[in-house]
């Protein structure tokens, strides 16, 4: 990334009359100047409304680009040649005012000659004048003759006159600019008397005094906490001179009466909408266990200053480091703060560095660092009190530490049960002690688990509770919408039946199965307005044979079409609905004709026709049992898997239950099988997998078998529905399956814990723990939606694989910077890892979660914060949202369905997609850490989850002496590279080397200047530098001479706008040890 320049200008316009026309002349003042890198996103808050430029610059490439916006604030238009003619230009000395003053301004009006009206007004007038206008400009005095409190504007109108001739000019103009007051008589004077050092553990006490009675806020705060939160020092008297908004409006008829050209063009720049973040469940945040960090702010609350003098004791706690006081005076009139820095040092400090949290069973060490701050060698005895879910081991011998010198002791930590770990860690000399408390999180090894039961109903249900789900945290979810996200949909479906006899037929089926579900009474009515015109535009589409014509001029019968209009009003009328007798009887004559092939009709039916219509006549009680039997002798079904399910569905109506049971077992496709399938609309039968899903689940459902996994299967598929007749079939196939419902209001009673929870409306709720072995739910009307989880963290077997057959599934790996599977029972303090996980996934999947939780041993990198560029860049992932907590990452993404082309059938199927995510992570302690398995889960149905887990434990050991030399030259050879691939300052390079450099590629004994001038050449040459797939090796070490051999071998891609290169680059480094510091002495081709 190159590094740019940029400068933000301002732009005043002037203007003059001359020959009956205007002059501009344009001022331009930098207000902000700035540097920024290529493709970085800023903002700047621009104080003052007007015009702006803001101009780029690559001074090492020599170009620039530039453009132009304006600043502006309700009804003020910024004068320029461009814009509207109707605002004025006022000046005068921008300072504090106050009453007895003048103030001296100079307007100018677009209106060269007339009158001018100048008022200075607050919450009213306070004065004005009225003066002649002529070359467009006015000077005047305006006496401050009042209060002027928060201010003042002075608000100026030009009139011309009317009889003036122009098409230019308005025939007024207005102009407003704030007048600041003088308020310094409101401001408090504080005067603050502290200790500059303090110990922790004691008492401060502050002494203040104010020149005015005032109540008070004194604060202590860490300075850590104020500069992490950017927090300057508080001027809180500006809040005094903050400008107000105007408190006089003006109403007359002006502008309508007159009528001029001023028109303009104004730049309306729109924040826009901030994107909403995603809102993750609970379940996947860790347990509120205790802060291993407490932060140190202490508040006083409000003190009384009676006589103008105050003294305050603050308690300081356990602390060592710098605080800020700050103390805030105020009283009905005025207002004032005061700040200063406060050292808190203790003679002797203990710093300990415990990990973040832990895990129950992780066996680590912690490092003690005791700093002796006086002047003389001290004798210190440790001592450590502990919670009973912590074993911790402690030297308890005395310690000598040497004036103004530290120690470094070694302590053991084993977590033994979940909860908030307490460690008080006591250091005593001579007559005086010191501590250092933690909480430490212990949590569990293990990941979450789910058992979730999901589903609608309109009858009770119960489940029962899986043993070892006992104690589980619950999830309820109860809600009136039983069609999901369709529901919002709804609306769009109501509206007149347009199209083909199938859209007709599609929509108008629609609207009658979408009744129950929709909320709206208002659309309700219009549904059934447009059923019944749907209902008439299909009896003028049915021909003499009882079929119905595809279209209403050409007279083509699309047989399934026509087949499919005669289902829908044989349905339409089952259910109440008006349709005409002779339309009725002509659709089953013609479902008869069809059946048994007698002619009878135009179209062209195909055997898979002959058992469609034959079930629609089963289905309305019309089906002469000699035609089931000639169907089923000739086998029609065994050629179209709908077939079967027609042929299976039209025995169990007629009775025939052995026969139609051996019939539907026959059928080797299940539910989930159908968005894997590959196929076209080849028989012209209007297919699609949801469409033949949705039509085999209520052949099952209404004839077979009504499961409720069967329904949470379908469920999945309510969010892509594309055509009307999958959106009709399927508000069919849920209809059907809850008997046809009159309403979705929620009306129902849970029985859990032995308690009874009632539910009239949508409701989520969570309880911390399930004691009952069943939960019962009981509709006391109507039907509901409800998802309950049961949530607890149980242990998981091995398994670190993908599936080539799951919905979602997870592989974890642990690599190092060469993309190297790495040892996790023998990691090194101090090593930067990554961890490479791979989610695969078979079809469309929103609103997933990976929740990567960290062993303790181990840091997350967190570049939210430092903004570095990690050497690994996810692969086919987009993360819309990325959570990093202590503990763990939460990823959040939606996965897409990837699809492949079927030669064959010429048509796509879905296959299996892959994406990984890359987590950088620090190995920081030393001892023996649990993993937990990474998990993820679909957020909208935590049924769609997988796990991976590799290994129980990691175990991380010091790094060898002998290697620290190695570590520290591959880093220092990266960084080089990093530099010359992102920066495009050649001085960030001279810190490096060890000059001379005795070979620098083809120059021998090199100066800074030679570096400067190599890299200065090079980022001129080529503006962008991409170096991939790195991989250093140490070729030798020599530990005695403390010099060390680094090669690196890289792939590069150099641009410069005109031209591309790339290639492969070896490099040898030579790096020795030079006045404590390592430096590169020797760069050579290699």
């Amino acid at each position: 990334e190159r590094e740019l320049y940029a400068v933000i200008k301002k732009i005043d316009w002037h203007y003059s009359y001359s020959d009956g026309h205007y002059e501009w002349d344009k001022e331009m003042k930098t207000i902000e100047s700035f540097s920024l890198k290529s493709n970085e996103k800023f903002s700047k808050t621009i104080a003052e409304n007007g015009n702006y430029t803001i101009e780029i610059y690559d001074r090492l490439g020599g170009h620039s680009s530039s453009s132009s916006f304006e600043v502006w604030w309700e009804s003020y238009s910024n004068i320029s040649p461009s814009d509207d003619l109707k605002s004025i230009e006022i000046n005068f000395e921008d300072r504090l005012y106050q009453k007895g003053e003048k103030i001296s301004a100079i307007i100018k009006s677009p209106i060269l000659t007339g009158e001018l009206f100048v008022t200075l007004e607050s919450d009213n007038v306070k004065s004005y004048k009225r003066i002649t206008i002529d070359k467009g400009v006015a000077k005047l005095e305006m006496p401050i003759k009042h209060d002027m409190k928060r201010g003042a504007y002075l608000h100026a109108t030009a009139y011309r006159p009317s009889d003036s001739s122009s098409n230019l000019i308005p025939f007024r103009a207005m102009g407003y600019k704030f007048v600041k007051a003088n308020r310094n008589e409101h401001k408090i004077d504080i005067n603050l008397t502290t200790p500059k050092e303090s110990k922790s553990k004691t008492t401060l006490k502050l002494e203040v005094k104010t020149d005015k009675k005032a109540k008070l806020l004194i604060s202590v705060v860490d300075s850590a906490i104020l500069q992490l939160a950017k927090q300057n020092k508080p001027k809180i008297f500006d809040y005094l001179n903050e400008q107000p908004d105007r408190e006089l409006s003006y109403y007359d008829l002006y502008d309508q009466l007159m009528t001029y050209i001023a028109e303009g063009k104004l730049i309306d720049f729109g924040a826009g909408d901030i994107a909403g973040l995603t809102v993750f469940d609970d379940k996947h945040k860790a347990p509120d266990l205790g802060k291993r960090i407490k932060p140190f702010m202490k508040w006083s609350g409000v003190i009384e200053s009676q006589n103008g003098e105050t003294t305050a004791n603050i308690n300081i706690p356990e602390f060592n480091g710098r605080a800020t006081i700050i103390v805030i005076a105020i009283n009905e009139d005025n207002i004032g703060v005061v700040s200063k820095e406060l050292v808190i040092k203790d003679d002797i400090m203990i710093k300990p560095s415990y990990p973040k949290y832990t895990l129950v069973g992780d066996d680590i060490e912690v490092p003690i660092r005791l700093f002796n701050t006086t002047k003389k060698d001290t004798n210190i005895t440790l001592t450590a009190k502990i919670s009973d879910n912590l074993n911790f081991d402690i030297e308890k011998k005395p310690i000598t530490i040497p004036a103004n010198s530290s120690k470094l002791i070694k302590t053991k930590l084993k977590a033994k049960e979940i909860g908030r770990g307490e460690i008080k860690i006591s250091a005593s000399f001579g007559n005086e002690i010191v501590t250092k408390s933690v909480e430490l999180p212990i949590y569990s090894p293990y990941a979450i688990s789910t058992k979730t039961f999901k589903g609608i109903s309109n009858k009770s249900e119960s489940f029962k509770v899986p043993k070892e789900y006992m104690g589980a945290k619950v999830y309820i979810t109860i809600s009136d919408n039983l069609i999901g996200s369709m529901r919002d949909d709804l609306k769009e479906l109501i509206g007149y039946p347009y199209g083909c006899a199938e859209q007709t037929t599609s929509k108008i089926s629609a609207m009658h199965y979408a009744k129950p579900f929709m909320k709206d009474d208002k659309l309700l009515g219009e549904s059934k307005n447009f059923i019944r015109q749907g209902i008439k535009k299909l009896r003028n589409l049915q021909n003499y044979y009882g079929e119905f014509s595809y279209w209403e001029e050409d007279g083509y019968i699309s047989p399934y079409a026509s087949l499919y209009s005669a289902q829908t009003l044989l349905e339409l009328k089952r259910d109440g609905v008006e349709v005409d007798k002779r339309v009725i009887e002509k659709s089953i004559k013609m479902l008869k004709s069809v059946t048994s092939a007698n002619s009878d009709y135009l179209g062209k039916y195909s055997e898979f026709h002959r058992l469609y219509a034959g079930y629609i006549l089963a289905e309305n009680k019309s089906l002469d049992s000699s035609i089931t039997n000639m169907l089923l002798e000739k086998k029609f079904y065994t050629k179209h898997f709908l077939s079967t399910l027609y042929m299976s569905a039209i025995l169990k109506i007629e009775g025939r239950e052995a026969e139609a049971e051996k019939i539907y077992k026959s059928i080797k496709n299940t539910l989930n099988s159908y968005q894997q399938k590959s196929y076209g609309n080849r028989s012209e039968n209007f297919e699609s997998n949801n469409r033949d899903m949705f039509l085999h689940f209520i052949i099952k459902s209404q004839y077979f078998k009504r499961d409720a996994k069967d329904l949470a299967t379908i469920q999945k598929s309510l969010d892509s529905l594309y055509s009307t007749q999958e959106i009709a079939i399927a508000l069919k196939a849920i209809s059907i399956y809850l008997g046809k419902p009159k309403n979705s209001k929620i009306d129902l009673e849970m029985k859990i814990n032995s308690e009874s929870i009632k539910f009239t409306e949508a409701e989520n709720i969570a309880l911390e723990s399930i004691t009952s072995d069943t939960i019962s739910l009981i509709p006391n009307s109507g039907a509901m939606s409800y998802n309950i989880e049961l949530v607890k963290h149980l242990p998981k077997a091995l398994k670190n694989e993908l599936s080539p057959t799951k919905k979602l599934s997870i592989m974890r790996e642990f690599i190092n910077e060469q993309n190297q599977t790495i040892n996790l029972s023998s990691l090194k303090q101090g090593e930067k890892i990554y961890s490479r996980v791979t989610i695969a996934n078979i079809g469309k999947v929103n609103s997933v979660v990976v929740n990567q939780r960290i062993p303790a041993c181990l840091t997350i990198v967190n570049n939210n914060i430092q903004s570095t560029i990690e050497r690994f860049q996810d692969i086919n992932i987009n993360q819309e949202y990325r959570e990093i907590r202590d503990d763990r990452v939460l990823h959040f993404i939606s996965l897409p369905k990837k699809t492949k082309l079927d030669n064959v059938t010429q048509s796509h199927h879905i296959i299996q997609n892959r994406g990984i995510i890359f987590t950088p992570l620090i190995v920081t302690t030393k001892g023996e850490c649990k993993i937990p398995a990474i998990i993820t889960e679909a957020m909208y149905d935590s049924q769609i989850n997988d796990y991976a887990k590799e290994t129980n434990h990691i175990t991380v050991g010091s790094i060898p002496s002998n290697k620290t030399i190695e570590s520290k030259a591959k880093k220092i050879v990266k960084s080089l590279y990093y530099r010359e691939m992102q920066r495009n300052n050649p001085d960030e390079f001279i810190e490096l080397f060890h000059y001379p450099i005795s070979t620098y590629y083809r120059t021998q004994n090199a100066t800074k200047e030679d570096i400067v001038k190599d890299k200065q050449e090079y980022f001129k040459k080529w503006t962008k530098r991409v170096y991939s797939n790195i991989r250093l090796s140490i070729v030798s070490a020599d530990h005695s001479k403390k010099e060390v051999k680094v090669k690196i071998v890289f792939d590069y891609l150099l641009k410069n706008g005109e031209k591309e290169l790339e290639g492969v680059s070896r490099h040898l480094l030579t790096l020795g040890e030079v006045g404590g510091k390592l430096l590169i002495t020797k760069v050579e081709l290699h």
